[in-house]
């Protein structure tokens, strides 16, 4: 019963995440235009140059570089681009059909971290309800600490850009997670 309600929790996490760009292509393509997939990163006329870099490894390129956006942001992996590989090995999947490999990414991966946060809950607690509760939070969370931190630096009408050497900056972000979550 507990590992079937598992997978399909992961299942439903993994919908959750890849659903609104899946709908935006089918209504985009049921209106007869060209869908070109648009990282949930993007705010007004700032761009976060992650695709671009998947496409310089799937091409050959390594290390990835882009003359426009600096690559060499500190990085919790050091000086190995292990997102951009495994998001490169997602184009190569699909011989390099952006749209595809960014969406089956978002299908993919938050079910994995799901998995990970639930394993990592149940090695503290032992317990499986508390376990699957804990991971769907994690999931939630994490996902909305990345965008509100994301948030705090663009120059987004909201809420004002943050000096990012705050020490209350994880702070602003979860709080912003909150506001965000509330106010949908």
């Amino acid at each position: 019963f507990w590992i079937s309600l598992l997978v399909l929790s992961a299942i439903f996490v993994g919908a959750i995440y890849a659903a609104p760009q899946f709908l935006i292509w089918k209504e985009i393509r049921n209106l007869g235009y060209a869908y070109n997939v648009m990282q949930l990163s993007h705010h007004s006329d700032e761009a976060y140059g992650g695709i671009a870099r998947y496409r310089e490894i799937y091409e050959g390129h390594f290390p990835p570089n882009d003359l426009h956006f600096r690559s060499n942001d500190p990085s919790p992996f050091g000086p190995f681009p292990i997102p951009m590989i495994i998001m490169a090995g997602f184009l190569f999947l699909f011989e390099g059909n952006t749209n595809m490999a960014y969406n089956t990414a978002h299908f993919v991966i938050p079910p994995l971290l799901f998995l990970l946060f639930y394993l990592l809950s149940f090695t503290l607690t032992r317990n499986r309800a508390w376990s699957l509760f804990s991971a769907f939070l994690a999931i939630i969370i994490a996902w909305n600490i990345c965008k509100s931190i994301h948030a705090e630096n663009s120059s987004s009408p909201k809420r004002p850009a943050c000096d990012n050497s705050s020490k209350k900056s994880l702070c602003r972000a979860i709080a912003h997670s909150w506001f965000d979550a509330i106010s949908c």
